[in-house]
């Protein structure tokens, strides 16, 4: 039997602080990190997600953000597809922020006048119109 001096013994009896983080290695087969130890590899990856959260032009392309049409208006399934469809469906052009929002207002669920039944958006959009 072997006997673990004390030093050892409290080192395997340590269960929070035995190891820093900095002093344990990585492997890293997929050669994701370029730091070597735990420490290192846990800044870069905090890193990334803060450059991540502070991009507020291109974080996400439209075509990486999915939607969920529980009104069944689009057959695509990402924000990209939808504002295509909803492009072709205006007929494109110089009018087509206005095209745009008819076509988007006219999905919505609607009450026989024409106003926007239980919704916040029928305070802030006007009735629709024929054009």
């Amino acid at each position: 039997m072997a006997y673990l001096t004390p030093t050892v013994a409290s080192h395997e009896a340590d269960t929070s602080d035995a190891h820093a983080a900095s002093a344990v290695s990585i492997l890293d087969t997929a050669g994701d990190f370029t730091a070597t130890d735990v420490e290192g590899a846990l800044a870069e990856l905090q890193s990334d997600a803060e450059a991540h959260l502070a991009d507020s032009s291109d974080a996400h392309d439209a075509s990486a953000i999915s939607i969920t049409d529980s009104g069944g208006y689009f057959t695509g399934t990402d924000v990209e597809a939808a504002l295509q469809e909803l492009g072709a469906a205006s007929g494109g052009g110089p009018t087509l922020p206005f095209r745009m929002m008819t076509t988007f207002y006219s999905r919505l669920p609607q009450t026989r006048n024409g106003s926007l039944r239980g919704s916040c958006l029928s305070r802030v959009l006007p009735r629709r119109t024929s054009r």
